[in-house]
């Protein structure tokens, strides 16, 4: 049975940051990213001690059958979705996600392609 990890990245990381630590996190857990959406973002200020970001984005990941190679994960804000699609699967990906994803603190639409 594959194993399903969920964690929190900072979401005020620039895009190219944040694909960096998810390629990581896939390699080090022998996973790919099936998940990546923005989490509630904590107000500012809050007086509280608390190890979540400011803007918060939430990560699953499933780890992949053994002999299997974790795919690059590539991060990308289209303008253009259709066109993005076609784009990535002249380069053998496909679409994982897409949605809401904080980057540099600001929401952005973000596609994820393996």
């Amino acid at each position: 049975m594959a194993e399903t990890t969920h964690f929190v990245i900072d979401g005020d990381a620039t895009l190219q940051q944040q694909e960096n630590t998810l390629n990581t996190s896939q390699n080090l857990r022998f996973s790919e990213v099936t998940v990546y959406s923005k989490g509630e973002q904590n107000p500012p200020g809050n007086g509280s001690a608390t190890t979540v970001p400011d803007h918060p984005n939430f990560v699953t990941l499933e780890e992949v059958g053994i002999g299997e190679p974790v795919r690059e994960l590539f991060l990308v804000i289209p303008t253009d979705l259709a066109a993005e699609k076609i784009r990535q699967a002249g380069q053998g990906r496909s679409l994982v996600f897409f949605n809401d994803v904080f980057v540099g603190g600001v929401l952005q639409q973000v596609a994820g392609f393996h």
